[in-house]
């Protein structure tokens, strides 16, 4: 549901993302509001507009490659890189112009039709996450990169220290490469001289002998005395053999 006088803008925004991110969308849309284009510069090549806050004094630069078909849009903020959503710079400048969103502001995942295209989901997901942590390490360098340009001395610091970091990665990537080649080599060796030693199968205990049935033959035999047959007494016993005495 529209909720900006600027429907061009919101209607193909809906019509693009999913319900969820496409609320984030209208914010930014929303917060276009509050800012203004203060300068446009024109090159051969780009258009730059110059975006500030109304009362503000902190800019961005919002560049399109080509008004018309808005191939490419970038601001400087990089909140596109780092969250896949256009900003509200961007907005502003999209809003100026009467255009509808332009397809290199919208991600795929976060798109309608984001699941028939799983197949490129997985490898769009990486390569975003990749530009996403990309994104944040340039914004967290850029401003310190900024004042130590304009000492001398804070150059040279973190000159060294990029270049010792570079130097140790490429040492470690030497290493890393060279073991693996001697592991793979060694293995390659290993199999080579251990031949197929194919064994007796492991022993495995029975749980016992099958349980028997009784019959007559289990019956426990009862003791008779070998001189009367009687089975209540034996021969030391015997009645008879004591009136015999």
């Amino acid at each position: 549901m529209g909720i900006t006088e600027h429907h061009v803008l919101e209607n193909s925004a809906a019509n693009c993302f999913t319900p969820a991110n496409f609320y984030l969308v209208q914010k930014e849309i929303t917060r276009a509001t509050l800012y203004d284009i203060g300068e446009i510069l024109e090159s051969d090549v780009s258009t730059k507009y110059i975006v500030a806050a109304r009362g503000g004094t902190k800019v961005f630069e919002v560049e399109c490659d080509d008004e018309e078909t808005l191939g490419n849009v970038s601001c400087s903020c990089l909140k596109f890189e780092c969250e896949g959503i256009p900003c509200c710079h961007i907005m502003v400048v999209l809003i100026t112009l009467g255009a509808a969103m332009p397809q290199c502001c919208v991600l795929n995942r976060w798109t309608l039709n984001a699941k028939s295209a799983s197949s490129l989901e997985t490898t769009d997901h990486v390569n975003s996450m990749k530009g996403t942590r990309f994104s944040e390490l340039l914004m967290l360098a850029k401003p310190v990169f900024e004042e130590a340009s304009c000492s001398i001395d804070e150059y040279m610091r973190w000159k060294e220290i990029l270049e010792a970091e570079l130097k140790g990665k490429r040492k470690r990537e030497d290493i890393e490469g060279e073991s693996s080649g001697i592991e793979d080599k060694e293995n390659g060796l290993e199999a080579e001289a251990s031949p197929i030693n194919v064994q007796d199968p492991d022993i495995v205990q029975s749980k016992g002998a099958p349980k028997r049935f009784k019959n007559f033959l289990d019956r426990p035999n009862k003791r008779r005395c070998s001189e009367c047959k009687a089975t209540d007494h034996d021969k030391r016993t015997c009645p008879k053999i004591k009136r015999r005495w």
